[in-house]
């Protein structure tokens, strides 16, 4: 881990979220987690092969899962899914955002990031994130 998550998060700060694209906010994360921890987390590239939002749901309905919330557990395993304030530096984190939207994004201390639809990058505080997971 001799990589700076600040740097690597801040890659995506003129980014915009895509689906033809192919980023999404579990693209970004996966992304970002990947490059931090010098690992490849296995299965969401199989995954993540959608280019609307209706493929991303249908993906989700595929996995077996009812809610988005649920899709890190199918991949890092239902296990790894943890209390908040449990949550340590480059994990991935779920926030309920101000359109009531879940989405996916990564914790750099007392803030995680995610991608914004409008582009760039956003930060809320580590507290106000739903769930996270361990990677380990």
């Amino acid at each position: 881990m001799d990589k700076n998550l600040t740097d690597i998060i801040y890659q995506y700060k003129t980014k915009k979220l895509s689906y033809p694209d192919g980023l999404d906010c579990a693209v970004f994360t996966a992304k970002i987690l990947e490059e931090y921890h010098g690992k490849i987390i296995p299965g969401w590239r199989e995954i993540t092969t959608y280019t609307t939002p209706e493929g991303a749901q249908d993906t989700i309905k595929r996995l077996g899962c009812k809610e988005f919330h649920e899709v890190p557990g199918k991949i890092l395993g239902d296990g790894k899914k943890k209390d908040i304030s449990k949550v340590k530096l480059g994990e991935p984190v779920y926030y309920i955002n101000e359109n009531g939207a879940g989405i996916l994004g990564v914790c750099n201390g007392a803030r995680c990031y995610f991608l914004q639809n409008g582009g760039g990058i956003t930060a809320r505080k580590t507290e106000d994130c739903s769930y996270c997971w361990s990677i380990d």
